[in-house]
């Protein structure tokens, strides 16, 4: 029973390696609307048709400072984290349970899951980069400096090549 366990570990984490080892995909150019107001109810964002943000800052509104916008900001990319390790986790343990309550192709079964990680990490990506953009778009609205920016992105990146060397470590240790 332990050795069965220690291949379904590994079998799950092997899954979550595959969904971090995907390259980034193109953002979405769905058409559609965004509407958010910001702790300061200042800026509210519209999409063209064309799927690009336009900032539109109420003449009555003040300037926030740089360091509210960062805090915004980093809260907001705190949450679109946690969100996206609760799917994850989600699929994990949907995985397991699967692999658990059925007589399953081990192949087909490692695919499957492969696809719907890949499709998480993709769906993950367009989020990351919408909340990004929005960032940007506020930056500029409020004539801010953009080095901001690649800050965000810099800790995205490096926050998953940091999970993918636990969970490759980890995998490592099942097996």
């Amino acid at each position: 029973m332990k050795t069965l366990n220690r291949i379904v570990s590994s079998l799950i984490i092997l899954v979550s390696i595959a969904f971090f080892f995907q390259s980034f995909t193109q953002l979405s150019q769905n058409k559609h609307i965004i509407s958010e107001k910001n702790d300061y109810n200042k800026v509210t964002l519209e999409t063209k048709r064309h799927g690009l943000f336009e900032p539109a800052v109420s003449p009555t509104a003040t300037k926030p400072s740089i360091e509210a916008v960062k805090k915004l900001y980093k809260d907001k990319f705190e949450k679109l984290e946690a969100k996206i390790q609760t799917r994850l986790d989600s699929l994990i343990e949907i995985a397991y349970q699967e692999y658990n309550n059925e007589e399953i192709n081990l192949f087909i079964f490692l695919n499957k899951y492969k696809e719907k990680a890949n499709d998480l990490e993709r769906k993950s990506d367009e989020e990351f980069h919408t909340v990004l953009g929005q960032l940007e778009r506020d930056l500029e609205g409020y004539g801010y400096s953009q080095s901001m920016l690649k800050e965000f992105e810099n800790t995205y990146e490096s926050t998953k090549k940091a999970k993918k060397e636990n969970m490759f470590k980890r995998f490592l240790e099942e097996i």
